[in-house]
């Protein structure tokens, strides 16, 4: 508890709840190696330990960060502007400009916002996997998060117009591999920390360490509403994405399933019965949301260049 309190004074409530699970993970695999830990423990501290009561009482533990339509058009106006300045930079005064983002990660940043899929998912996409002539991403179920506890499907994502564009731009740079994004050497895809990374990398006023790494480009090129709303990650996209088709008035079930939630009852019945896959469904509100990011992101739209 002390160290808990500690973590939790500086005001590092997200780290002491980490740590905590963490900690409490690791008693629980030794309870259950009987023969070799068991008997070196003589109690299991975290029975007794309650995180709720160590952590501020105002903190919430899941985000609610999104995205709105005028953070949208923020950021598709900014992530345009910097490209066009540093293209336009004269050489030898490139260095003095903002380095844009690769053409790779603002692809990434469109199609996790317009396809409502997970960062995890989008780094380990193979171009096989891509359908161009039916507009169809397939996210195998070894790609899906959570896989060891059986419940979790492969999807098949409806390309929106907006969504295939991202798509077709990002094919322009690594089409020649494997995968969507590459590895240096190209022959696995990224790590999944790797998307997230390069957005911190902007939004560097919300480093908790305040501390910039000389090996990285690092700046506040991306920090939205003048940081008045707080940083965002690719899992913010997902959830400004849901929460957009559900403002566009999309159906709770139709979001739910788009982002490849399972939606049972506890007994899991509903897995065995209610086998209607709402494909059509499904499709409408991915085409309804992307026609919508069609208005907010219109420098994307109308930006064919690759480069």
């Amino acid at each position: 508890m002390d160290v808990l309190t500690k973590i939790t004074k500086k005001g590092n409530n997200s780290t002491a709840t980490k740590v905590f699970k963490d900690l409490k993970a690791a008693f629980v695999w030794a309870e259950d190696r009987t023969l070799t830990w068991k008997p070196l423990i003589l109690h299991h501290p975290f029975h007794i330990i309650k995180i709720n009561n160590i952590i501020d009482r105002g903190y919430r533990e899941v985000r609610e960060r999104l995205l709105d339509d005028a953070e949208i058009q923020e950021l598709d106006k900014r992530l345009h502007d910097i490209r066009v300045t540093y293209d336009a930079a004269l050489p030898g005064h490139k260095y003095d400009s903002v380095r844009p983002v690769t053409i790779a990660t603002e692809c990434a940043i469109w199609i996790m916002l317009s396809t409502l899929c997970r960062v995890g998912e989008l780094s380990k996409a193979k171009w096989e996997q891509v359908d161009f002539e039916k507009n169809i991403w397939h996210i195998p179920r070894e790609n899906v998060k959570g896989i060891r506890g059986g419940r979790e499907e492969p999807i098949d994502v409806y390309l929106s117009e907006f969504a295939l564009k991202a798509f077709k731009r990002i094919k322009e740079e690594s089409g020649h591999t494997k995968f969507l994004f590459p590895s240096r050497d190209c022959e696995s895809h990224i790590i999944e920390t790797a998307i997230n990374k390069q957005f911190q990398d902007r939004q560097i006023q919300f480093s908790k360490t305040g501390k910039r790494k000389m090996s990285r480009r690092q700046d506040d090129s991306l920090v939205l509403n003048n940081g008045k709303s707080g940083n965002w990650t690719a899992h913010d996209l997902r959830r400004s994405g849901a929460t957009g088709m559900q403002a566009l008035e999309v159906s709770t079930y139709a979001i739910n399933r788009c982002q490849n939630h399972k939606m049972s009852d506890s007994s899991g019945v509903d897995d065995h019965y209610l086998l209607f896959k709402f494909t059509k469904k499904m499709q409408e509100a991915w085409n309804i949301w992307g026609t919508h990011l069609k208005t907010q992101a219109p420098n994307f739209m109308k930006n064919n260049k690759t480069s």
